[in-house]
């Protein structure tokens, strides 16, 4: 039989190797699914991927995110170490973040702005850490998604808000011009290793990239165009800058709360100072 105090031991039995296990399982299945933002800290084996935002793709990583949330949760605070306390109230902050802003911000749904290539390829363009040939590559495999990325993000605009659609043109031709930098790459870096069939392609796909780009700028132009189209106020509220905040600043403090401490604190200084 076991002892009140040898069941207490078990049921108490540190995570912490398990945990640390874990977290690298975490990274794989979170930079999977963010491999732009992979790319973009450094992580070069996920350059070169662009996913296309279609609906079904989001509710896929919300899903995705929610199973990882399970996970996490299942390791308890009172059998990690201080510092895999911290770790794992970071990754749960993180996944129930990215729930949260797909069920409940869903920016996708109202901000034109949010969809644009320019970066992955800007990305591509001036990473010295991948050789020439090789950033070719990729940004001939990522062409090839570019329409059906637009054409996403077409499908995902519900009502936007002025504001970001007029910031979203201009934003644009940013993304037309770095696709005309990468038509230029090419030729300076003698097509890398594309075969001519592939020379001939990454034409194709760059023209109809370009298209894309081109096609989803004026569509938006169109809707500031309109006297008809009906507009989101660009003012989030109160209920969603809330939680925004708490899962944005991570605080003890709601946002509430720290603009009356800082009230509180003028206050202070200010009678410190008659």
């Amino acid at each position: 039989m076991f002892s009140i105090s040898s069941v207490f031991a078990m049921g108490n039995k540190s995570q912490d190797k398990d945990f640390d296990a874990y977290k690298e399982t975490f990274f794989k299945e979170y930079w999977a699914l963010n491999p732009g933002y992979a790319a973009s800290v450094g992580l070069t084996d996920y350059a070169g991927i662009l996913i296309v935002p279609s609906s079904s793709r989001i509710k896929s990583e919300t899903k995705a995110y929610q199973k990882m949330l399970k996970k996490v949760l299942k390791f308890k605070p009172e059998r990690l170490s201080a510092s895999n306390r911290t770790d794992r109230s970071l990754l749960e902050n993180q996944l129930k973040s990215a729930i949260w802003y797909s069920t409940q911000f869903k920016s996708f749904e109202w901000d034109p702005s949010g969809y644009n290539t320019a970066g992955m390829f800007d990305l591509l363009l001036t990473n010295e850490d991948i050789e020439p040939a090789k950033r070719l590559r990729l940004a001939y495999n990522i062409l090839k998604d570019v329409p059906a990325y637009y054409s996403a993000a077409q499908n995902n605009i519900k009502t936007p808000t002025k504001e970001h659609t007029e910031l979203a043109v201009p934003q644009l031709k940013g993304a037309t011009s770095t696709l005309k930098t990468l038509s230029d790459f090419r030729k300076k870096h003698n097509n890398g290793d594309l075969s001519t069939e592939e020379q001939a392609e990454f034409d194709k796909r760059l023209d109809k990239a370009t298209d894309a780009v081109d096609k989803y700028s004026k569509w938006l132009s169109k809707k500031l165009e309109s006297k008809k189209n009906e507009w989101r106020s660009f003012r989030i509220g109160k209920p969603l800058f809330d939680s925004k905040f708490t899962y944005d600043i991570q605080s003890g403090y709601s946002a509430s709360e720290i603009y009356l401490k800082a009230l509180n604190e003028k206050q202070e200084l200010h009678r410190k100072m008659a």
